[in-house]
């Protein structure tokens, strides 16, 4: 797969992942951020061949509705954003195409 068609497959990917979750506490009060991008960088994975990078905000509060943007990037540099909602303060979150 060149590297042009992985990021249109990454854009395919990400509009059919309607709604994702996880639980990703680390303790604390803190969102595990590294676990979070892992759970969505193998979501995206079943869709897509080739390498994709996830990125989320480090250091997010746990709390019950807060939402944030991590952000999904494929080979060819085309990126796509991932809104989180944090279901509950314990870390279970969904995540779903912005």
């Amino acid at each position: 797969m060149t590297v042009r068609r992985i990021g249109r497959a990454l854009a395919a990917a990400l509009l059919g992942l309607a709604l994702g979750g996880c639980s990703v506490s680390v303790g604390g009060d803190t969102l595990d951020s590294a676990g979070l991008e892992e759970e969505i960088r193998k979501e995206i994975a079943k869709e897509v061949d080739g390498e994709i990078q996830v990125s989320c905000p480090e250091d997010v509060k746990m709390k019950e509705g807060h939402t944030f943007q991590c952000t999904a990037t494929a080979d060819d540099g085309s990126t796509r954003q991932v809104q989180v909602t944090q279901k509950d303060g314990e870390g279970n979150v969904r995540f779903e195409l912005v």
